[in-house]
């Protein structure tokens, strides 16, 4: 999966990779205070989320983790 954001002056970032391959498709959840929830099957066959929230950067979150449903 690739992600690229707006930055605070509102330009967009260049696309980065999140690393990984994904063997399914991506499922994405909006929360509160505007942070994105991610869930993919790896080709280990494990399920994996990853969090982005909004402040104080956009950034995702370092690691991809074990879903914890």
């Amino acid at each position: 999966m690739w992600t690229r954001r707006n930055d605070t002056a509102g330009n967009w970032t260049s696309w980065t990779s999140m690393g990984g391959v994904a063997t399914s498709g991506v499922t994405v959840e909006p929360l509160p205070h505007d942070t994105l929830y991610i869930v993919i099957t790896g080709t280990d066959g494990q399920r994996w989320e990853r969090l982005r929230h909004s402040c104080p950067n956009g950034a995702w979150s370092d690691h991809c983790e074990p879903y914890r449903g």
